[in-house]
């Protein structure tokens, strides 16, 4: 499985890995790692990811933009949100924009990610 991971503080990165690793119960897989949306929009392009994994980063809608864009170029995989900021607003964006799933803050957790990957690859077939 590959994952895209767009997220702009490196122990996010790290965290996150290792949050992949508990949860996927040793299943194989592998994450490429951007900070910039528009260079994460390139590699979509040039690369074929089973789950997007996005930092919403507060107060930026550039997160959202990057999501729009995705599903204006007809990519399909299923895109995970993760937050620092519990926004339920936001949340709605992000679903109404495309997103598979969004994790709140604190959600971010081994069970919770491999939650949803399984549920998003499910619902995107």
């Amino acid at each position: 499985m590959k994952f895209l991971l767009v997220e702009n503080r490196p122990e996010n990165l790290d965290l996150i890995q290792r949050a992949l690793r508990e949860g996927m119960n040793g299943a194989p897989f592998a994450v490429d790692h951007e900070i910039s949306f528009s260079e994460a929009l390139q590699k979509m392009k040039r690369g074929r990811y089973d789950v997007c994994l996005i930092d919403d980063r507060p107060g930026e809608d550039e997160s959202l933009d990057f999501l729009r864009a995705l599903r204006a170029q007809g990519h399909v995989c299923p895109v995970i949100f993760f937050s620092r900021q519990s926004d339920q607003a936001r949340t709605v964006q992000a679903m109404k924009a495309g997103a598979t799933d969004y994790l709140a803050p604190g959600a971010l957790t081994p069970e919770a990610l491999a939650r949803a990957v399984r549920d998003s690859l499910y619902t995107s077939k």
